[in-house]
């Protein structure tokens, strides 16, 4: 049984969820490493969303988050859009990567994903999304 869960703007059937970090932000923290240093901020972001790049140089296997972050949000058509620095990032229907002058230093990440059960379902339900759809 799913419970519903009571939205504030209810009509408007997304969720928006935002993070905000003040650190060096992501195209700065891309061009630390030796190899990326001429990257412009919308070539460090493409760098950052590509499986398996990380900026932290340990035994760990890293690389994963943003890449997996943007398959989810294709997948359950929602949008996700950054601004860090210098550079911008909007993944929706399509996927834009730019140059953008801002006076923010820092991470700004929103995600916006649409509250309509025919845009997911649960795992334990993926078994009777089958049988409804076939």
């Amino acid at each position: 049984m799913r419970e519903s869960l009571s939205l504030p703007y209810p009509k408007l059937g997304f969720l928006h969820l935002t993070v905000i970090d003040f650190g060096i932000g992501i195209p700065t923290s891309v061009r630390s490493l030796p190899e990326n240093s001429d990257k412009t901020a919308d070539e460090a972001l493409k760098w950052a969303f590509d499986l398996g790049n990380s900026t932290k140089q340990d035994s760990i296997s890293r690389g994963a988050g943003l890449n997996l972050l943007q398959e989810f949000i294709v997948k359950n058509h929602g949008n996700l859009t950054i601004f860090s620095n210098d550079g911008y990032v909007n993944i929706g229907d399509n996927i834009i990567y730019e140059n953008k002058c801002t006076n923010f230093k820092g991470t700004l990440i929103n995600i916006a994903l649409r509250c309509d059960e025919s845009y997911y379902c649960l795992a334990t339900e993926a078994h009777q999304l089958k049988k409804r759809l076939f």
